[in-house]
């Protein structure tokens, strides 16, 4: 299974904007606001059309193999990637969403296109015009798209509920109906690192065919 030609542009922008920046720091000077947009515009349209076809090219490739001795390879190879790509969408997503987007509306987005993919249908309760420091916004949603996959890959979900509430705390709530089978392991500890770098705390309930309810408690300083 080969992988095809000339898509090097992608894994090399992130570093190239990198450097960029380094210089601009270097020199006393700062990118504006628009620059910035125009950056991550371009590198999310670069990472789209390099990184993510290629990812997707090596999933649909190792999983069209039919026969038990090459499956039982590729099958590992397949997961692998599939990560990648769920990653490499995430970025595409972050970096294509306004900086100054409300944690609500960012929380919509992510949650719908995760869903779409998974084939689960999402349901909303969440609080308008929230605001929250970039970091935390980044954990939220990472947190939200790996737990939105996680309905849909391990629990078997139909219907996942996402609900978004702050005072002195931002609190989010993922739940869904499906069958609450063992989650990944490591998507279970990405979910706990997006917690832990913020200082929040994450709760995760479950019971057999009653789905999986998972919270998010992040300190919020309106």
């Amino acid at each position: 299974m080969a992988l095809r030609p000339g898509r090097a542009t992608a894994l090399t922008g992130a570093g190239a904007l990198a450097r960029r920046l380094r210089r601009r720091r270097g020199r006393g000077e700062s990118a504006s606001a628009t620059e910035l947009v125009e950056e991550r515009t371009r590198l999310a349209r670069e990472l789209h059309d390099g990184l993510a076809q290629e990812l997707g090219f090596v999933v649909m490739q190792a999983r069209s193999r039919t026969d038990d001795a090459t499956r039982t390879t590729l099958d590992p190879i397949a997961t692998a990637a599939e990560r990648a790509l769920d990653e490499t969408r995430r970025i595409i997503a972050a970096l294509s969403r306004p900086l100054d987007e409300p944690l609500d509306v960012s929380i919509a987005h992510a949650a719908e296109e995760v869903a779409h993919r998974a084939g689960v249908r999402v349901r909303f309760d969440l609080e308008a015009n929230v605001r929250a420091e970039p970091a935390t916004q980044e954990a939220v949603l990472q947190l939200v798209r790996e737990a939105v996959s996680s309905a849909a890959r391990d629990d078997g979900a139909h219907t996942v509920s996402v609900a978004l509430s702050a005072t002195d705390v931002i609190r989010v709530r993922i739940s869904n109906d499906g069958a609450s089978r063992a989650a990944d392991g490591l998507r279970v500890a990405r979910m706990r690192e997006c917690a832990n770098r913020v200082g929040g705390e994450l709760h995760i309930r479950s019971a057999p065919e009653r789905g999986t309810e998972l919270e998010l408690i992040v300190p919020h300083s309106s």
